[in-house]
């Protein structure tokens, strides 16, 4: 089963908003990229080849989307 199988078979079950999926590739390919995105990935990041380079590169994508979690959730709590 590929990457993008099983990202049908997720959002089937969830939405982006609901479980959000960063795909990490070591492919940098554009057809690789659309197939990602097309299948439900909500990001797409290429791996770096060295560790620090790729240990910086998954710092930031958590921080990224937790930091969006937390707007999201504040979002939600907002009393009109």
């Amino acid at each position: 089963m590929t990457a993008a199988e099983v990202l049908t078979d997720v959002r089937q079950c969830w939405s982006t908003a609901d479980l959000p999926v960063v795909v990490f590739s070591g492919s940098s390919s554009e057809a690789d990229i659309q197939r990602a995105l097309e299948a439900g990935a909500n990001g797409y990041v290429t791996k770096p080849v060295g560790l620090d380079e790729y240990t910086r590169a998954v710092q930031h994508t958590l921080n990224t989307w937790y930091a969006h979690a937390l707007t999201t959730q504040a979002s939600d709590h907002r009393v009109a």
